[in-house]
């Protein structure tokens, strides 16, 4: 037996903390095809034009996009679900339609995927159209919260990326001061601590602007709020101070601030922009999503130099699995082993069980190339992998 394959076998039989999921509400699973698990799905991000079902949409898929690690590790676990016996081809798309459609005819199916074929304890909830939810689940999911649209409330027509606003959640007054503003954002996000069971604040402004909050003066800030002329860089003042005000009751609470870097602009979004903020704040213990992928390097320099940064994998194993295997080696080399964590970042349980079937790939790939580099043995290759899949997790946001 090879240590990969000890390692894997190893890791098929841990329980598993995922950081990070957009995981669908139970409605949202009626009427399932093979299809619709396809179209809400990251392969989608890239094949934009599988828009209806379809023997050219199904052939585009499987022999232009199959090589893509989204469609790579969706595929692997769509046959290991639903068994049918063959690989996933044009001949056999029908077969494995037929069985998603009977299987979802149980309406805990999808939780049934999360819970015994992915092997998750908990999962960190990310509903960025519904923020602080545990999709009724809260025995499963435990809620982060997106804050996303606190970053526009400067004008309460705006909504966020995601089609969120501030006002959804706050009471808006015509008459409101930034001060008033700030105070009923906190207080919300207080409440949804103490009764709501959030465990955690998320900013995904990547897919907005850049990463760099530099400026907290209230003078600039208080230009933007409520004022429709705002100009560009007032807006951009409004935002950094707002970022600011997050991360004091971050502090204040105690709460880990799990941040967006990498893929999404592109433009300023990789995490060293982040740099001024995590020395500002060494109390706040920075959850950096997605190794800044393409910027991989900006998260191993931060994790090395500042002791409250915390490498999430989330998403990395199915955007370049090539790229997470040697990402992973050099976090251990560069951090410690209770920093390091990984989280699925799915829509769908399909989806899902494929990110833990790469998540468990690349770390027994990386764990078993330093144990056969004698780097150390395979006792404590067990030991890491373990805190990377549940342990750190678990004690970073007290699951």
């Amino acid at each position: 037996m090879t240590t990969q394959i000890e390692l894997l076998q190893y890791f098929a039989n841990c329980p598993i903390n995922s950081t990070h999921s957009h995981h669908l509400k139970d409605h949202e699973f009626g009427d399932i095809s093979l299809f619709k698990i396809i179209s809400r799905t990251y392969v989608n991000w890239i094949m934009n034009d599988f828009l209806e079902d379809g023997e050219a949409a199904r052939r585009k898929f499987l022999e232009k996009y199959r090589c893509n690690s989204y469609a790579t590790w969706l595929v692997r676990a769509i046959e290991d679900i639903y068994s049918v016996g063959v690989p996933l081809s044009l001949e056999s798309w029908d077969a494995y339609d037929e069985a998603i459609r009977q299987a979802y005819q149980s309406g805990e199916h999808h939780l049934d995927i999360l819970k015994n074929q992915c092997g998750y304890a908990r999962v960190i909830l990310d509903k960025y159209d519904d923020p602080g939810s545990d999709n009724g689940h809260p025995d499963l999911f435990a809620p982060t919260l997106r804050c996303d649209a606190f970053f526009n409330g400067y004008d309460p027509a705006l909504r966020s990326h995601d089609g969120v606003s501030a006002y959804d959640y706050i009471r808006f007054r015509e008459k409101m001061s930034l001060t008033e503003y700030i105070a009923e954002m906190k207080g919300y996000i207080r409440q949804c601590v103490s009764s709501g069971g959030v465990i955690a604040l998320k900013v995904g402004m990547a897919y907005e602007r850049d990463l760099y909050f530099d400026n907290r003066e209230k003078t600039r800030a208080v230009r933007a709020f409520l004022n429709p002329q705002a100009t560009a860089e007032e807006v951009r003042a409004f935002q950094d101070y707002v970022m600011h005000k997050l991360l004091e009751l971050a502090a204040e609470l105690g709460l880990p601030v799990q941040i967006h870097t990498g893929l999404a602009s592109l433009k300023g979004t990789n995490a060293m922009a982040l740099c001024n903020l995590i020395e500002e704040y060494p109390s706040v213990r920075f959850d950096l999503f997605h190794g800044s992928f393409p910027w991989t390097d900006d998260i191993l320099a931060l994790a090395h130099n500042f002791n409250n940064v915390y490498v999430d994998l989330c998403w990395l194993p199915i955007i370049s699995t090539t790229r997470a295997i040697a990402f992973i080696k050099e976090a251990l080399e560069v951090t410690d082993a209770e920093r390091i964590l990984w989280g699925c970042d799915t829509w769908t349980s399909e989806e899902s069980y494929g990110a833990v079937l790469a998540g468990r790939y690349c770390l027994a790939r990386a764990l078993g190339e330093l144990v056969d580099e004698g780097r150390f043995d395979m006792a404590y290759a067990k030991r890491l992998g373990v805190n990377i899949l549940y342990k750190n997790a678990k004690a970073l946001f007290d699951l």
